[in-house]
């Protein structure tokens, strides 16, 4: 019986990291609604997954009675101390705290406490390129262009977008040559796109069903039917 519930034990490594990301696809907590729990189970069994191909148990039968010596029964422990280690998820042992120093009374007087180091300066906003005096597009379509731009370079989140200032990018795959986006655009006309290489190939308004319009728009993008 296999230990593990999504991947094989007969996958190779290309294989599981390619089941990896199609189940990443299937179980996005927009996709399937939940608060990623799936996708945390996916994550601990695929690392576990590597520590026992990596490190493959032993199959050892243990000896009889009637003729083992004890070197005999000793390698067979080791050998299912061993397979045991392959096979079980791993739990980091809490770390213990340094018990703090106790103070002793002295006559002396206290030693000054250093001067607090200066806090870093943050790092300012990156500026945005100023428009032409001739450019006709209005205010509000070159901040979308601005902030969908500005949100490529932005680190996902912990569902999977990037978002900044009024657009947020729900999904981003590869598929058929193309970088498809699925995109959610807030401010006075809220909508959702999804773009080919950048450029617009399906746009819908947006509605106060957004949950459920942001799981059918990453469907579509996924499945590439729009």
């Amino acid at each position: 019986m296999s230990t593990f519930r999504y991947f094989d034990e007969a996958l190779s490594l290309d294989d599981a990291k390619k089941l990896r990301k199609r189940l990443a696809l299937q179980h996005h907590p927009d996709v399937v609604g939940d608060s990623g729990q799936a996708m945390r189970d996916i994550n601990t069994e695929f690392a576990r997954w590597q520590q026992w191909k990596e490190h493959p148990p032993i199959l050892v039968a243990a000896p009889t009675s009637s003729w083992a010596s004890p070197d005999d029964w000793w390698s067979a422990i080791t050998n299912a101390t061993a397979q045991a280690a392959a096979t079980v998820d791993p739990t980091p042992p809490t770390p213990s705290r340094a018990p703090k120093p106790t103070r002793t009374a002295s006559s002396a007087s206290p030693t000054p406490s250093p001067a607090p180091t200066p806090r870093p300066a943050p790092t300012p906003r990156p500026t945005r390129t100023a428009r032409s005096a001739g450019s006709t597009a209005p205010g509000s379509a070159q901040r979308e262009a601005d902030d969908y731009q500005d949100a490529r370079n932005v680190i996902p989140d912990r569902n999977g977008h990037r978002a900044y200032g009024i657009v947020t990018i729900l999904y981003t795959a590869y598929l058929r040559g193309l970088d498809i986006e699925a995109i959610e655009i807030r401010g006075a006309h809220p909508r959702h796109q999804i773009r080919e290489n950048g450029w617009v190939a399906y746009e819908r308004p947006a509605t106060r069903a957004w949950q459920q319009e942001r799981r059918d728009l990453i469907t579509r993008a996924a499945a590439h039917t729009y």
